[in-house]
């Protein structure tokens, strides 16, 4: 990959055929305009267009998307949360109460069902139990 200035791509890459570095590479220059950068492999395209289609980063979900998976928790102890978290668990929907320094989730939770448009509340609560979708 490359990424840089547009205009100091463009003069790399010459901008009239008297400065191109090969045939007819001013052309590519012209195209170079906004948000942009150069891929360059010797990889056969037909691989590159396929590893691009197929290319998917997992990430923490959004307001308003469709939850992917129904995501629930046991009631019990919630390990994973420090203590301090109790009050930012309970403003966010969720039935904790704190014992001996300890968050307990009284009752069984679910966060989202698959299918339902996820809220913030939801949002943060996957955040905050580390689920990507």
């Amino acid at each position: 990959f490359f990424l840089g200035k547009n205009k100091l791509m463009q003069i790399a890459l010459g901008r009239v055929p008297e400065e191109s570095h090969l045939e007819n590479l001013h052309k590519v220059a012209r195209h170079i305009d906004g948000n942009c950068g150069l891929f360059f492999c010797n990889a056969p395209h037909a691989e590159v267009q396929e590893f691009f289609d197929t290319y998917s980063e997992e990430d923490y979900a959004r307001s308003g998307n469709t939850a992917p998976a129904t995501v629930s928790l046991d009631a019990g102890v919630l390990k994973e949360m420090p203590h301090s978290m109790v009050e930012q668990l309970r403003n966010l929907g969720m039935p904790v109460v704190l014992k001996m320094g300890l968050i307990h989730l009284e009752v069984n939770y679910t966060i989202c069902k698959e299918g339902d448009i996820l809220t913030p509340e939801q949002c943060r609560l996957l955040k905050l139990f580390e689920f990507a979708g």
